[in-house]
């Protein structure tokens, strides 16, 4: 599964990403960094959605219709709408 391989190294670079967020975060107190640090975590969340071993740990074995088929979309939705308000907001 080269999707299944590609998905787990997307997780483990925006992981990276989100502790580096946290930690800049923590040091500056920034409002936009809780918005990038909202948007890692719903890309995380799409992420693992997508992810065709997540979607086979959950026990569905084809691409059918399953939860999975929406469950991406649904937080590249919720991904862009906390971007666009930042961006809306500065």
């Amino acid at each position: 599964y080269p999707k299944a391989v590609l998905s787990c190294v997307n997780v483990a670079l925006l992981s990276f990403l989100l502790v580096t967020y946290i930690d800049i975060y923590r040091k500056t107190y920034s409002e936009f960094t809780i918005g990038l640090i909202l948007y890692s975590v719903i890309f995380m969340f799409y992420l693992l959605a997508s992810n065709p071993l997540f979607i086979w740990a959950f026990g569905y074995r084809s691409f059918g219709l399953c939860p999975f088929t929406i469950l991406p979309d649904i937080f590249a939705l919720a991904a862009l709408a906390v971007l666009l308000y930042y961006v809306l907001m500065y």
